[in-house]
């Protein structure tokens, strides 16, 4: 799990960016953080082991021009390379994702990466995420290999491939090349995932492929914007219309607004949750939260063992890959959507705690 968030509009992008990222950074993040924005045909990027502090203070991250950005922070940080947003290899697409591949890892998914990712490299095009693998037992998900014995993350191969689809689209096609390449990777490496990506010649917009993970969307007065949930955005855009993006489904967002481009990923079907889904999930965040502002609960300590079962008996996402060990489903952005209810309600509290392996945010409900 990682937290992510947009802007599209007609201020500097990358202050706003700044200021959602650490309102929700340690919900799930915190370790490694990296932003993108978009001004006159270039890209700016940055990225650092660390959190929205360490960007601030050690990069011009504030300082990034343009009106049109993306912002990512993930709960572990192993290398710099490693953290989103990712490059194509032209350095005009800006790509990051909130998700896991706990449940792609098989045998096929890792074959078809492997085998893309080892072409580019074969066609001299630079990985930016290779590093030595490290001797670790433990360092296998995500992490795949590249023919010269390095391995690489895996959000690099949507970088390229999509970056690669539109290399040479017009202008005047580019939004719609854009759309479709999303959806033509996603559906190539389908994974419990929601990406955001940005083109440094379409200014003005962020395109959004959402299979699983949540992704919420806020509007102002000639801007919108994107975050894991929106407890991110600035107040004044929290109490307006929120839209939440249905799975499987591609959007892209512009100071005029949101518009959904495609729904429905070729080899994923999507059965959404329903009200009762809701329901359940939020009857048992409200038992295990209550009451528990002296003793809060981070997001890892949410205990779905009581609810899960009754919810989901069989998988309400079937993918064309996907691990022997289980499927896909979106039990993530059902309890964001519980959280951000309690919050509206002004039940929901939070504080960022220090444990032994970082700062995390810990909830409690009054």
């Amino acid at each position: 799990m990682c937290v992510i968030a947009g802007y599209a509009g007609h201020r500097q992008a990358a202050p706003l960016l700044l200021e959602m990222l650490e309102r929700v950074q340690y919900f799930d993040g915190g370790m490694a953080t990296g932003i993108a924005t978009v001004h006159e045909g270039k890209l700016y990027t940055v990225k650092v082991l660390g959190d929205v502090r360490t960007l601030r203070e050690t990069t011009d991250a504030l300082n990034f021009p343009g009106t049109t950005g993306i912002i990512h922070t993930r709960p572990w940080g192993d290398f710099q390379s490693h953290a989103h947003p990712f490059t194509d290899e032209a350095e005009e697409l800006a790509f990051c994702e909130n998700g896991t591949y706990f449940q792609v890892l098989a045998p096929e998914f890792a074959a078809e990466s492997e085998r893309v990712m080892g072409d580019y490299l074969r066609r001299g095009v630079t990985i930016k995420s290779a590093v030595d693998r490290p001797d670790d037992p433990n360092y296998a998900l995500g992490y795949l290999s590249l023919p010269n014995g390095q391995t690489y993350h895996n959000a690099e191969v949507y970088a390229q491939t999509i970056g690669e689809a539109v290399r040479h689209s017009p202008a005047a096609t580019l939004a719609d090349d854009l759309a479709a390449a999303t959806s033509q990777a996603l559906s190539r490496f389908p994974a419990e995932l929601v990406t955001l990506s940005v083109h440094a010649r379409l200014p003005g917009t962020v395109t959004v492929g959402r299979v699983t993970r949540p992704m919420a969307v806020g509007y102002g007065k000639g801007e919108t914007y994107l975050s894991t949930t929106p407890i991110a955005f600035p107040v004044e855009v929290q109490r307006g219309p929120i839209t939440f993006l249905p799975a499987a489904s591609v959007s892209q967002i512009t100071p005029r607004g949101l518009t959904v481009t495609g729904l429905g990923i070729d080899g994923v079907r999507v059965e959404e949750p329903d009200y009762r889904v809701g329901a359940v999930v939020r009857a048992h965040l409200d038992a295990l939260l209550t009451g528990r502002r002296d003793a809060p609960l981070s997001m890892e300590e949410f205990d779905s063992s009581a609810w899960h079962p009754a919810v989901w008996r069989e998988p309400l996402i079937d993918c064309r890959i996907v691990s022997p060990m289980g499927h896909m489903k979106p039990a993530v952005a059902v309890v964001y959507e519980a959280l951000w209810s309690f919050y509206r309600e002004g039940r929901l509290g939070f504080r960022n705690v220090e444990t032994p392996g970082g700062t995390v945010t810990k909830f409690w409900l009054d």
